[in-house]
């Protein structure tokens, strides 16, 4: 279960407490309006045990759009991120269980796979007709450490932050990139792009960045008209993975 902490208010727009989540394996997921600090989250995920420490940083550059968009020449000025906090904690801790359920990059009984590794997006399967055959170990991770900014985001300002603690650098780095690949494609959260306007007269242009362009304002309206099932794909800013592609179930 996810562990939500329900942010306080210092005004009517600001949460001044983060919603965060930590699974029993003690990594953590984060969802703040607050800056994000790599420092502090790199510090966190450190321990005497792990020998590797991988860290990604998502940063949206001036002028760069995703591919699609209409407004692709224009000039991005800041963006904002919004969230359904308590169901995108939900799918975050999900997210956290499954990348410690990978199987330890080329390990027995597949140690000469030539797969990419589990971001492969079409299937990657192996038959094991022998019964003796070794079980496949799971990934050794020591800490991980998810963050999402909400809110303002101004352009070169970290945006998201991942941070993977391991013995092993192989495995450090297959977990920070599918945890990255997961938040990218199925957490509830928005991003809207801001653009410099053409007329010179200060306004701005705003858009939803995904495949069909919709928000949360748009996701809730058609709830209410009785649309059937999640609609996220659209929010998927590396173009379509299937769900359930990726994801290790439990045994």
């Amino acid at each position: 279960m996810a562990t939500a902490v329900t942010p306080t208010t210092t005004d009517s727009a600001t949460p001044a407490t983060p919603w965060r989540t930590t699974t029993v394996q003690g990594d953590l997921g984060v969802l703040t309006y607050e800056p994000l600090h790599q420092p502090t989250i790199e510090d966190w995920v450190k321990s005497p045990e792990a020998g590797a420490v991988v860290t990604f940083v998502s940063r949206d550059e001036k002028g760069q759009t995703e591919s699609g968009d209409s407004f692709r020449e224009k000039t991005v000025t800041h963006l904002e991120y919004e969230s359904y906090a308590s169901l995108a904690l939900k799918t975050l801790h999900s997210v956290l269980e499954a990348a410690r359920r990978l199987p330890r990059p080329f390990s027995e009984p597949h140690a000469g796979c030539t797969h990419d590794g589990p971001t492969e997006r079409s299937s990657h399967s192996h038959s094991t007709t022998s019964p003796s055959a070794p079980k496949v170990e799971p990934i050794d991770l020591t800490r991980i450490a998810a963050y999402h900014l909400l809110g303002p985001c101004p352009v070169g300002t970290p945006s998201i932050i991942i941070s993977v603690s391991s013995p092993h650098r192989k495995e450090a780095f297959v977990a920070c990139e599918y945890v990255l690949e997961q938040i990218k494609d199925r957490v509830q959260v928005w991003k809207r792009e801001f653009y410099k306007a053409d007329s010179g007269d200060g306004e701005q242009r705003k858009v939803w960045v995904g495949g069909d362009g919709k928000g949360p304002e748009d996701e809730a309206k058609e709830r209410q008209g009785g649309a059937k099932g999640p609609s996220w794909e659209w929010k998927a800013n590396n173009g379509p993975i299937a769900h359930e592609q990726g994801i290790p179930k439990e045994d």
